[in-house]
């Protein structure tokens, strides 16, 4: 409860909180001013009379914001009294947008102006966040143009973050790699994340030490890539115009000096019945291809020790070049076919009719090799480039 204070000057005046500091001093005039004053009293309180208390009760609002904006009236503390309406507006900087409100810690939605009746002590804080989606679909349309340049499909935007949890945890550590900071490839992150098809990655990162247009940025960072990727053999660029890509994730994340652009290409062809449910070692896949004409050939194996952790300064030295897929383990195959090299497992059903498959084959030869760490099965279809139709990871602990 707001704390009462009163002062006695003919007429007592009893104020809440400091909210009606004016108050007191208007009873204190009274005494020298009295006719004056007396007008506004009696307008304020009709029907006081002399040595009578009025009561004027009083709420306390805070203001405040998460993210980068202002907001009107600014973020502070301020004092109304009941049954006021307060109306505060909120303003996201450039590149930003309000995502919503908090009222007492509830979500009371995201338009621009936001209404508090004061009939208790409230807090309402602006929650901002970057405007990605208008860069997203950005890089996406400029994506789309290298590949209709040089006569490919257009991608399509995957509902896959793997591409945007990169990039913000780039920016946020300061680092530039394909592992993350928990020491996570970039099939990984795309598996933890939801991602059900193969997935390939491109990173880029522009510095100034003055001010950044975004926009400009991921246009330089893009054509870059494109038309001058020797540097990295043109790995980048092969990416980018993959004919058999079908998707892609896109992250983008900024700051006033940096700007971190991820690409996650996928290849995303399975209608899937059963995803890859693993049960003590015992895989179990199951779907069709839709109206795409692929059969799987085999089940490529691969492994990497269980990830650690790692700093910034490992991720920018030891780790800053390319990524590979892990060490060869070895396939699983239909009877009677043995991998070229690594270990063969024979799987026990291997069915494929028309679009559809059902495969169903046991992983613990390859733990026993191995041990514990992450193994990444590679659905590879038998189309004339051999693509990867899924880039699956699994840890075994």
């Amino acid at each position: 409860m707001p704390q009462k204070s009163k002062r006695k000057r003919g007429y007592r005046i009893a104020v809440l909180s400091l909210c009606l500091l004016g108050v007191i001093l208007s009873g204190l005039i009274i005494y020298t001013y009295g006719p004056q004053i007396m007008v506004w009293i009696k307008t304020r309180f009709p029907s006081l009379q002399p040595d009578q208390t009025a009561e004027v009760v009083c709420y306390q609002l805070i203001i405040d914001v998460v993210g980068s904006g202002v907001t009107h009236p600014s973020s502070g503390s301020y004092t109304y009294d009941e049954g006021t309406d307060v109306t505060v507006d909120a303003v996201p900087d450039s590149g930003w947008k309000l995502d919503h409100w908090e009222l007492d810690g509830s979500n009371v939605g995201s338009a621009s102006s936001q209404m508090v009746t004061m009939n208790a002590n409230h807090t309402i804080i602006a929650v901002f966040d970057r405007a990605i989606e208008e860069l997203v679909n950005y890089a996406l349309s400029l994506i789309n143009i290298d590949r209709t340049t040089h006569g490919l499909s257009n991608v399509s935007l995957s509902p896959i973050e793997s591409a945007q949890e990169h990039a913000e945890d780039m920016l946020e550590h300061n680092y530039f790699s394909h592992w993350d900071t928990n020491g996570y490839k970039p099939y990984m992150r795309y598996t933890l994340a939801g991602g059900k098809g193969a997935v390939t990655e491109n990173i880029a990162w522009q510095y100034s030490s003055g001010s950044l247009d975004v926009k400009e940025a991921i246009k330089n960072l893009e054509w870059s890539m494109v038309y001058d990727d020797a540097e990295s053999n043109w790995g980048h660029r092969d990416n980018i115009l993959d004919p058999f890509h079908n998707r892609i994730s896109i992250g983008i994340a900024y700051d006033n000096h940096n700007v971190y652009y991820v690409q996650d290409f996928e290849d995303n062809y399975i209608e899937w019945s059963t995803f890859m449910n693993i049960d003590d070692g015992e895989v179990t896949l199951s779907g069709s291809f839709g109206i795409r004409q692929l059969s799987i050939e085999s089940i490529n194996i691969f492994y990497d020790p269980l990830p650690t952790n790692l700093t910034s300064d490992q991720l920018n030295s030891f780790y800053s070049g390319g990524y590979s897929q892990g060490t060869f383990v070895g396939m699983a195959l239909p009877p009677n076919y043995e991998s070229v090299e690594g270990i063969t497992i024979t799987a026990q059903t291997w069915i494929q009719t028309d679009n559809n498959f059902q495969i169903r084959f046991d992983l613990s030869q390859a733990f026993n090799v191995y041990g514990r760490g992450v193994y990444t099965l590679y659905l590879q279809s038998d189309s004339d480039s051999y693509h990867y139709l899924t880039s699956y990871s699994f840890w075994y602990k």
